[in-house]
């Protein structure tokens, strides 16, 4: 398969659009969120959000390819640069795994769930609303 000097450039622009957003948003959620919870360590709601927000996206973007309304390049692009750029498994693999070695078990769990029921249900949302 091959891939135009276009939608390889697409990628390219909308995944360093995402990086950013990713960067911005994430490290707000993590601020504010922080703030507001009455805590002593901080939980990694910035990676929570911007996984589910980037599922959301992904969601939109795949019941739009689907029904027609944009490309299925156009879907490549956004799915591919955008969401892949925002979302982040590895820095939750990261998070685990620091939550575990702390002992901090129902933290892991509770961000587990959270990540993964959340962003299932955003990307349902997206499919839902966009489809």
């Amino acid at each position: 398969m091959t891939t135009s000097l276009e939608t390889l450039l697409g990628i390219a622009a909308t995944g360093a659009i995402g990086a950013l957003t990713r960067h911005h948003l994430g490290a707000f959620a993590h601020l504010s969120l922080n703030r507001i919870a009455v805590h002593t360590e901080a939980f990694p709601f910035g990676t929570l959000t911007v996984n589910v927000a980037g599922s959301f996206v992904l969601g939109l973007v795949t019941a739009l390819a689907s029904a027609g309304s944009i490309t299925l390049v156009a879907a490549s692009i956004l799915g591919n640069g955008f969401c892949g750029a925002v979302t982040t498994f590895s820095t939750v693999a990261v998070d685990l795994e620091r939550m575990v070695a702390a002992r901090r078990f129902a933290r892991a769990a509770i961000d587990l769930a959270l990540t993964v029921v959340g962003g299932v249900a955003a990307a349902w949302l997206g499919l839902t609303l966009a489809g």
